[in-house]
């Protein structure tokens, strides 16, 4: 049975002035004044130093389009007198804080504070370009920011004030507001709450000397939560033990679907290792012709020489092209040039190990790693291949018979000197002198 209704008003407590909410809320907005100040202050400093930086960054772009090829045409032509005025120039713009040039022989011209903390930095490389580049030096250039922080700090200081004393005076008007109007109903409503139990569930919560609003505000809508907890505990009694065997029953469901899931992911997981090792196939395998990919051969390449330099026995690189490539293109159309290429493939292939690879390099440039095999045997393999080569006919449906032959380039490497970077690069030398020689034929670079 409820207990009969009768309204419960709270005896007046007196609480310490230094204790009161009131105090603490004042506190705590002059604090919370504080700190938006000094996020607001730091905002709008971040926002003003990033525009700062940008403006830096527009003048350095605009010394790159107007001053540095200006300096370079001035470098290239021997003109030191108006290098020097070109940069005296540069570093007597307000923003800039030093520049320094430097040739390509090593010497340097400076201008201004070579210590100076940088806001941004620019480094240019003069260039002189006609026909080919030539690299005549760099210009580094660093705009200084001890301006832009003597002017944050003002900044900073101007705002810090003006934001602090607004928020101050907003906390203070607050306070009172708070003081006249919420405080005493709140201590009201805590010695109700605090001497609520089973037997005043029944009680509800009036607040002396207030008068309820159309429409409720918070204090009023805080009166009716109050005198709803009743119903609401009472309530959440009854359906607990419901809930607890609807908890049991979603527990056994929740796990058999956790076991089904966890079968499903299983099968997902499987099904995801086979695309990725489809995907890892395809992107080690040129499609065209089934060898490897520039990247894949590099890391076969780099694992052989690995194992070379362990075992100090030799391997040779073989760099193969396919001369005239373009005319075949040219004269019968691409798809006689991918037959090309694919017939070339198998021909290298019935002259390799099964411990060889063979790379696109690009295009019509393939690259051969030859495992254990020293320079004389790589320029046995060469030039059968180069044989090999030779002799592949591919018959047109217009009668016609397209042959072509191959040049190649060997380099060896032999377990203890070297890179492979080196070894493609002397492989690749080889292979030019071979074209530059009359083509169809093999090279060394010894």
């Amino acid at each position: 049975m409820n207990a009969p209704s009768t309204a419960v008003h709270a005896p007046a407590r007196h609480i310490a002035h230094t204790n009161s909410i009131n105090a603490r809320l004042v506190a705590s907005t002059l604090l919370i004044s504080m700190l938006i100040s000094v996020l607001v202050t730091a905002v709008q400093l971040w926002i003003a130093y990033g525009d700062a930086v940008d403006n830096a960054s527009a003048r350095l772009d605009e010394i790159g389009r107007s001053i540095v090829p200006s300096i370079g045409a001035s470098l290239w032509q021997v003109d030191t007198e108006r290098v020097d005025l070109l940069l005296d120039g540069v570093a007597r713009l307000p923003e800039v804080a030093y520049a320094e040039l430097e040739s390509r022989d090593g010497d340097r011209l400076k201008r201004g504070n070579a210590h100076a903390k940088a806001l941004a930095t620019r480094t240019y490389a003069l260039r002189h370009v006609e026909g080919k580049a030539f690299e005549l030096g760099s210009l580094r250039v660093v705009v200084g920011r001890e301006r832009v922080i003597s002017t944050l700090i003002g900044d900073a200081i101007s705002i810090a004030l003006t934001t602090t004393i607004t928020l101050v005076c907003s906390a203070m008007l607050l306070s009172l507001f708070f003081r006249a109007w919420i405080t005493r109903h709140l201590e009201t409503m805590a010695d109700y709450a605090g001497a609520l139990s089973l037997e005043t569930l029944g009680t509800p919560l009036e607040l002396a000397g207030r008068t309820p609003h159309d429409p409720p505000d918070e204090l009023d809508q805080m009166v009716l939560s109050f005198n709803r907890m009743r119903e609401t505990l009472q309530a959440e009694v009854s359906l607990r033990d419901s809930y607890e065997s609807e908890l049991v029953m979603h527990r056994e469901r929740l796990e058999d679907l956790v076991v089904a899931r966890t079968s499903e992911l299983a099968q997902k997981s499987k099904e995801l290792q086979v695309q990725k090792d489809e995907m890892q196939r395809l992107a080690q395998t040129d499609s065209m012709t089934g060898t490897s990919t520039r990247r894949h051969f590099r890391e076969l390449a780099e694992h052989e020489m690995a194992r070379s330099e362990r075992t100090g026995v030799p391997l040779s690189v073989v760099m193969l092209d396919i001369d005239h490539f373009k005319r075949i293109n040219d004269s019968y159309g691409h798809d006689v040039g991918d037959r090309a290429i694919k017939a070339l493939c198998s021909a290298c292939a019935t002259q390799l190990r099964q411990i060889d690879a063979i790379g696109r390099w690009g295009g019509e440039e393939f690259a051969l790693l030859l495992p254990e095999t020293d320079f004389a045997s790589a320029m046995k393999v060469a030039e059968r291949i180069r044989e090999a080569v030779s002799e592949i006919c591919l018959g047109l449906d217009s009668g016609d018979v397209v042959m072509f032959t191959a040049s190649l380039g060997v380099a060896t490497f032999d377990g203890s000197h070297g890179s492979l970077d080196a070894i493609l690069k002397g492989a690749d030398k080889a292979l030019y002198e071979a074209k530059e020689g009359g083509r169809n034929r093999v090279c060394a670079n010894l």
